[in-house]
């Protein structure tokens, strides 16, 4: 990237040096956990402004490949942790594929099941 450096030497203003990288926060989305099936699949009602709605969406349980956060509890998910994430294939692809729920947060608390 070029500065023009007679521009910051008129205006008494310093160049600056290094920009770090700005990181967005996700937008907050409606998640609720409609029923657990079996101990490998979920239904999760979902929305957000960003990926849309799903009403009835299938998650099933799954390994982390990548870190990330739980859309639940926004606890730190690790890669090897065990993860429910949305049922994808290659006819339908959902918006939200990349969120996970952290599969031992679901099993210790029943309550988040409504």
């Amino acid at each position: 990237m070029y500065i023009r450096k007679g521009k910051f030497r008129r205006s008494g203003c310093t160049a600056p040096r290094t920009s770090e990288p700005v990181v967005a926060e996700p937008v907050a989305a409606r998640i609720s956990i409609v029923e657990q099936r079996t101990s490998q699949t979920l239904i999760v009602c979902w929305s957000d402004p960003q990926s849309g709605h799903y009403a009835d969406q299938v998650w099933r349980k799954g390994v982390a490949r990548r870190s990330s956060f739980c859309a639940l509890t926004g606890m730190r998910i690790y890669p090897g942790d065990r993860v429910f994430q949305p049922y994808a294939c290659k006819a339908h692809v959902p918006a939200n594929r990349d969120r996970m729920i952290l599969a031992a947060v679901v099993s210790e608390d029943p309550v988040l099941v409504t």
